[in-house]
């Protein structure tokens, strides 16, 4: 059942989570429901002629916040490299804000901007950082 599993991730393109099939996709759970999701997809006609699942899914619905904590690090949802791949990121206050955004290693990679922004929103509120 489970070289089943990975064989079909193979071909889905990895669980969310660890953006490739890794040891850990066994283990995080991840892959089932990211499987399941892209099973559900419907399939769309491609430009040359091909059918396939879309599976990107940038559609936001929550409005993009940045955070500032005491030490004023600021920290914002930023897209990942591919379709679906958004997290945290911060930048330190003596950073060039074009090119230094690091992804903060406490929140997880998510497939939409809105998971990725409720997450660092949760986050944010636990710690009592500031909107900016």
């Amino acid at each position: 059942m489970m070289s089943d599993v990975l064989t079909e991730m193979c071909v889905l393109g990895g669980c969310a989570a660890h953006r490739a099939i890794t040891d850990a996709c066994k283990h995080c759970g991840n892959y089932r429901a990211e499987i399941e999701r892209r099973r559900s997809l419907p399939l769309t006609d491609g430009s040359d002629g091909l059918r396939f699942k879309c599976v990107s899914s940038d559609v936001r619905t929550l409005p993009a916040a940045e955070y500032k904590d005491k030490r004023g690090w600021r920290y914002k949802v930023m897209p990942g490299i591919g379709p679906n791949a958004f997290k945290a990121r911060y930048l330190r206050p003596e950073k060039d804000a074009n090119s230094c955004w690091k992804c903060y290693a406490k929140l997880p990679w998510r497939n939409t901007f809105d998971e990725a922004q409720a997450d660092l929103d949760g986050y944010a509120a636990e710690k009592g950082w500031t909107k900016v």
